[in-house]
């Protein structure tokens, strides 16, 4: 080989490794825009799950309050409906009474 060959070779051997570096830069830059995307989106998941652990964690305060709210009712209900039986047996009694009265007032009046 003569040194024109060799200079000739060199350059064509110089010239492949430009090309692959180029290549290699462009896969490099390829690969370091998908990493911001990705790195983009697992802040947004994160970003959504905080969001979400708060929605939770209201939704649960929510509840709570919801059950307390219930439990209260129930036991304004059983008060109510321990009332309302009271209530009831009181009036049987007294519409008792007054059904026994008007005979007695009735008797007593034709004694008379």
């Amino acid at each position: 080989m003569t040194t024109r060959d060799l200079v000739l070779e060199l350059k064509a051997n110089i010239q492949d490794l430009q090309n692959e570096k180029a290549d290699m830069a462009k896969t490099i830059a390829s690969k370091e825009s998908r990493i911001k995307q990705i790195l983009i989106r697992l802040e947004q998941t994160n970003s959504d799950l905080e969001h979400a652990g708060k929605h939770a964690a209201k939704v649960q305060k929510d509840n709570d309050g919801l059950k307390s709210d219930n439990t209260t009712l129930k036991a304004k209900l059983e008060t109510t409906e321990k009332l309302l039986d009271t209530a009831t047996t009181r009036l049987k009694a007294l519409e008792g009474h007054i059904e026994e009265d008007p005979e007695e007032d009735e008797d007593t009046e034709s004694e008379q």
